[in-house]
């Protein structure tokens, strides 16, 4: 199956998503999740800051996240968070396709390559020369 790499439509988002907003304070996190802006692309489209909450302490239990169609019918993916040896959360890598080609269910059987792909990025971030 070919996979196509893009930039993330949401990188706010996805900071938080990949795991950032976990190592927050409860007040930051409340902070954080009320800077966000909610908008309604499709019906599974989280839109409010409490069921983004709930979401990202989904997420965070389950180590990857995934995309229901929330901003485009027809595509589906799931992320895991790339960790740096000092557990820092740097980014995420993630799969997408189209739900004719997988269903949300059958993408998570990719999830395994994903976290090797993470973990052997991560292996080398120690080298990375990160903008402060």
């Amino acid at each position: 199956m070919p996979v196509q790499w893009h930039a993330p439509v949401f990188p706010a988002a996805l900071n938080i998503s990949t795991g950032d907003w976990t190592f927050l304070s409860p007040e930051a996190q409340r902070e954080s999740l009320a800077k966000q802006s909610y908008f309604s692309y499709r019906p599974n489209t989280i839109v409010t800051a409490e069921r983004l909450r709930k979401e990202l302490q989904f997420i965070k239990s389950q180590g990857f996240t995934s995309d229901r169609e929330e901003h485009e019918l027809g595509f589906t993916c799931i992320a895991v968070p790339i960790i740096s040896a000092k557990g820092a959360v740097l980014r995420g890598t993630s799969m997408t396709t189209t739900t004719q080609l997988h269903s949300l269910y059958s993408l998570k059987n990719f999830r395994e390559q994903l976290v090797k792909a993470s973990e052997e990025i991560s292996e080398t971030t120690e080298n990375w020369q990160l903008p402060t």
